[in-house]
């Protein structure tokens, strides 16, 4: 039987997990989101990261040249914080220390800033928190970044991640390309105007990282890499499976997503559930489910308005010609 690992900073030993796709828990050591290969206690529900795990016990930074930094699993201060000395921001777990100083860093930000950059080696990365009013765009997936994540140091540089997305892997292996494994990649590698690619799961465009297949030219977005293989719907008996194409069989066939009632690619993934023949797009699993009557409606609406449209244009054209021709007539 595995008798686990022993780390310093939990009383019991824990063991290597792997969580699964589309899954995170909070890791006991910096308080981040983890995913991925973790290190846990079961018994306590106690969590560390891969990196957590393996942070050395002493560290010789860069940053603070008079003394080496000691690992502490908590803060020492009264307060039970500490104010990182590199992004600034309150810690409440582990940090680098050097109690004749009063020195911190997060533990992201000692490895960050003491010559690790991000994967792709070109950009100096720090932690960041952000809210709405900063309106910061992941570099990765092209979402909006609230909350913890990581910039760029360079001035003028507009790059950011999730902190989901700093801890990407470099290569994978996904069930929906069992033939080849995917690379991550900062960008496509199509000589297109914006170095874009199409998703081979949502077949939506994108100019962020992508996990690519040079032999196939196959790319996936990093956030359909990680969506959960059966959703619960509120208004659904069954759990919806991930289908990496259209499940309906056929040569010539039109599938409906029974959430927006709009079509569905052959070619593309969707969530199904067999018992029920129910069916949707993957930005529609979790939608609110429109009735095929007030889609129906919105069509009729919107041909009307353009119908309305044509006659107030052709009743413009009758009115400027009138008029045209009495100037004509006019002495």
């Amino acid at each position: 039987m595995d008798q686990g690992y022993k780390h310093f900073s939990h009383l019991h030993n824990l063991v290597m997990h792997q969580m699964p796709e589309g899954t995170e828990v909070s890791c006991s050591g910096c308080h981040s989101s983890a995913t991925g290969t973790v290190y846990v206690c079961w018994q306590c529900n106690f969590f560390l990261h891969d990196q957590c795990y393996r942070a050395t016990r002493s560290l010789k930074h860069p940053s603070h040249p008079p003394h080496s930094l000691t690992l502490v699993p908590y803060p020492t201060y009264p307060s039970n914080s500490f104010y990182c000395d590199s992004c600034r921001i309150k810690g409440t777990g582990f940090s680098y220390s050097c109690a004749d100083c009063e020195f911190d860093l997060h533990v992201q930000c000692a490895y960050s800033i003491s010559g690790a950059t991000n994967w792709n080696g070109v950009h100096n990365l720090s932690i960041v928190n952000l809210n709405k009013e900063n309106k910061v765009v992941c570099s990765g997936c092209e979402e909006n970044l609230i909350g913890k994540g990581f910039s760029c140091s360079e001035p003028n540089c507009d790059f950011h991640l999730h902190e989901s997305r700093f801890h990407l892997k470099n290569e994978i292996q996904h069930k929906s390309h069992p033939g080849h494994p995917l690379k991550l990649l900062p960008f496509a590698p199509y000589n297109n105007k914006n170095r874009e690619f199409a998703c081979s799961a949502c077949f939506g465009n994108g100019r962020g990282f992508t996990y690519h297949c040079s032999v196939c030219e196959f790319d996936l977005h990093v956030q359909c890499v990680s969506l959960p293989e059966t959703v619960k719907r509120a208004d659904h008996e069954h759990a919806l499976k991930l289908f990496y194409s259209c499940p309906v069989k056929g040569e010539e066939f039109t599938v409906s997503c029974d959430v927006c009632q709009g079509a569905i690619q052959k070619d593309r993934w969707a969530y199904y559930c067999e018992s029920c023949d129910f069916e949707t797009h993957l930005d529609c699993v979790k939608g609110e489910k429109r009735e095929r009557d007030s889609v129906m409606d919105t069509q009729v609406q919107l041909q009307r308005l353009q119908l309305e449209m044509q006659m107030n244009q052709q009743l413009a054209q009758m009115i400027a010609g009138m008029g045209a021709s009495i100037a004509s007539l006019a002495p």
